[in-house]
């Protein structure tokens, strides 16, 4: 589809979205003063930021419930809780992490 100059809309939009959020986000902060300290609101966290790891993945499955209809991927969450697939699974998982 194109616009009536032409452009796809697909890069106008892309293109208008880009240049809104260079305006919103692309400037330094504007700080008072740079010795104020900044009081901590959350504590840190201990986020894993590696693979999945095969504990993640029995943990998560523990959490399915079963009976419910299946997601946009098509498989009832009885398959993916009672079906040996951990293995590939968490391989599919781990390569759709890493790209």
């Amino acid at each position: 589809m194109t616009n009536y100059v032409g452009h796809s809309v697909k890069r106008v939009r892309s293109k208008h979205w880009g240049d809104h959020f260079s305006r919103l986000l692309g400037q330094l902060p504007v700080v008072p003063d740079p010795n104020i300290s900044i009081r901590t609101i959350h504590p840190p966290m201990d986020i894993e930021d590696g693979p999945f790891t095969l504990a993640e993945l029995q943990a998560a499955k523990r959490q399915i419930v079963e009976g419910k209809a299946h997601g946009d991927d098509g498989i009832p969450p009885e398959i993916l809780k009672r079906v040996d697939l951990d293995e590939i699974i968490l391989e599919f998982c781990n390569k759709a992490l890493g790209e």
